[in-house]
This record gives structure tokens, C-alpha cells and sequence, in this order.
């Protein structure tokens, strides 16, 4: 009746995947939120509508800062509520999300911190040198997909931080480069 494998006890696949691509996804999801604040300045800057407000007596001062303090307090749900699934998320199998669970919060949140803050500054600066939201929101998009994509290549996928044949010029290049 032919040849059957011999038993042998069950094993577990042990094989982390927000480990291997979660850094590509995790990137992206915290980054989404830069072609909707780039969209949202250039609209009101084509409605004119901050024109409008300074004509009823608001101040520049008082428009960037509300602005500033809207966006971040968006971001900061938008990252809680990432944190806050990502480590209580199980799957059947057991497999927790190890980019989470295995870092402790307190170095999340300092990090959510200085991206939040970055990522507002510079959306404003993205909105100076765009004219149309229509162009904001195409640059604003290939800009984050791109700087992710070679973020995860040059770190996770190719290697190029880790490889002895990359020069250390090309490294402070590439680190000087926003995202």
C-alpha cells in the first residue's frame, strides 16, 4: 500500500510576518494621514478661505496654530488607535503582532510623538511649494508610497544599511531624505 511518513508531533509555524513586512504596511498606515493634511491646506488656500478668515479679524499666528493642534490631535487617535489594535490583536493560532507586543509603549508613544510633529511640519512645508490640491494630493501620495517603498527596501528587503559594500557617503545621503 506504499510508504507513509512516520508520525511525528505537531509543530508550530513560527514565522512573523509584521516582523518580515509589517514594517512596509505599519509605515504606510502611519503615513495616510500626510496626503489628507497636504489636500485640506491647498483647498482652503484655492477657496481662499484663509483670505477670508483674515479679513474677519483671524491672525495668521492663530490659523497655523489651530491648524497644527487640529491635525495633531487627529493623528494622535489615528496612532493610539493603531497601537491600541495592533497589540491586542490575536490571531487563532496565537500569532501576535511582534512589532507591538514585544516593544514596550512608552517608546511607541515617543515615536508617534516626533512623526506626528513631523509629519505636520511637513505638510505644511509640501503645501507651500504645491499650487492645486489636485497636485497636492497625486505628489503628496507617490511621495509617501515612494519614500516607503525605499525605506523597506533599503532597510528590510535589499539590505542596503546593512551591506559592508555601501558606502558611508551614500548612507547620510539617503538618511537626510525625509520618511
Amino acid at each position: 500500500r506504499g510508504l507513509k511518513e512516520m508520525p511525528q508531533p505537531a509543530s508550530k509555524l513560527e514565522l512573523d510576518l509584521g516582523g518580515i513586512i509589517g514594517a512596509f504596511f505599519f509605515t504606510l498606515a502611519f503615513s495616510l494621514l500626510f496626503p489628507t493634511m497636504v489636500v485640506a491646506i491647498l483647498y482652503e488656500k484655492e477657496q481662499r478661505l484663509r483670505v477670508m478668515m483674515r479679513m474677519m479679524g483671524l491672525g495668521s499666528a492663530a490659523y497655523w496654530t489651530i491648524n497644527y493642534l487640529f491635525w495633531f490631535l487627529v493623528f494622535t487617535f489615528h496612532s493610539l488607535f493603531i497601537l491600541v489594535v495592533a497589540s491586542t490583536v490575536k490571531l487563532p493560532s496565537g500569532y501576535t503582532i511582534g512589532l507591538f507586543t514585544k516593544t514596550d509603549a512608552s517608546v511607541h508613544l515617543v515615536n508617534f510623538f516626533l512623526w506626528e510633529n513631523f509629519l505636520i511640519s511637513f505638510s505644511f512645508f509640501w503645501a507651500t511649494i504645491v499650487r492645486s490640491s489636485r497636485a497636492g494630493s497625486i505628489s503628496s501620495t507617490l511621495f509617501v508610497l515612494v519614500m516607503t517603498l525605499v525605506g523597506f527596501l533599503a532597510w528590510d528587503g535589499g539590505g542596503f544599511f546593512m551591506s559592508d559594500s555601501t558606502s558611508e557617503g551614500a548612507k547620510t545621503v539617503i538618511t537626510m531624505i525625509p520618511f
